[in-house]
């Protein structure tokens, strides 16, 4: 049985600004095109771009606030966040808790989603699935964890738990997130592999930053565009023998971090330039 959460306050306004800043995005990135490659080009490509992951999520959050809601069944509570559900088993919420031991917490940086997230309060972990302040909202607690919620229907969940707690657990369930398939690749805990590909970014930025300074220099501008053609395929084909072949992929990553290394050296030392 599930049951939506609270409308969260001025929701409508985190839509219009969103909007607008992606509006103002698109319009930025139009404008870019149309302007000369230089140094003040490159720094704004390079803020455009970041400007666009900020909106990316706060825009993620956005939606998953406005689509959080709560199902109960006899093994448990399930939350549903964005694309993952979040799972806590019945016997970790044993009764309705007391806001007074709950501190007033806003997690500012997920924008509209200001009541979302995780901290510590007397020795038991807090999870906040909540759209309105902790203070107001409904809190269960057990011996091991508070969990905050704001359904819509609260007296309604609270029946339809007791019911369910009554009625005794199909199976276990385990405290924590069930995420999409995409989202459980072995690549995303793999701190080599990641390292190698955020470094690999970094340096093809540092490169085009090269090439903007120098823009006046058409053969490293050529240079600098057939690298990052090159650090494309390399990283496409490493992708696609990751799951097979790990130790390859690592050794085309590192290999492509180690040639942007020789040519960023080869810059900075004048060799590249004579």
């Amino acid at each position: 049985m599930s049951f939506p959460a609270v409308r969260p306050a001025r929701w409508q306004w985190w839509a219009f600004l969103l909007l607008g800043g992606w509006i103002g995005w698109l319009v930025g990135g139009r404008y870019l095109t149309t302007q000369p490659f230089g140094f003040l080009t490159y720094l704004g490509w390079v803020a455009w771009g970041g400007v666009g992951l900020g909106l990316a999520y706060l825009t993620y959050h956005g939606w998953a606030v406005l689509r959080l809601q709560y199902i109960v069944t006899r093994d448990g509570i399930g939350i549903c966040w964005g694309w993952n559900r979040f799972f806590v088993p019945m016997q970790e919420v044993t009764q309705v808790a007391s806001a007074a031991g709950v501190a007033r917490t806003t997690f500012w940086w997920r924008g509209p989603a200001l009541y979302v997230g995780t901290t510590r309060e007397e020795g038991r972990r807090v999870y906040g699935f909540s759209t309105i302040p902790w203070d107001r909202a409904l809190i269960l607690g057990g011996p091991r964890v508070l969990l905050v919620m704001s359904p819509q229907d609260r007296e309604g969940f609270l029946n339809a738990l007791n019911a369910r707690r009554r009625l005794g657990p199909n199976r276990v369930l385990s405290l924590g997130w069930e995420r999409p398939r995409w989202a459980r690749w072995a690549l995303w805990r793999d701190a080599p592999a990641l390292l190698a590909l955020i470094t690999a970014g970094m340096l093809v930025l540092l490169l085009w930053g090269e090439a903007a300074w120098r823009v006046e220099n058409s053969r490293l501008l050529g240079l600098v565009q057939l690298a990052s053609l090159l650090l494309m395929a390399n990283t496409l084909l490493g992708l696609l023998v990751y799951a097979r072949e790990r130790p390859a992929a690592l050794a085309l990553w590192w290999g492509g971090v180690g040639i942007l290394l020789v040519l960023l050296i080869g810059l900075w030392t004048g060799y590249l330039l004579s």
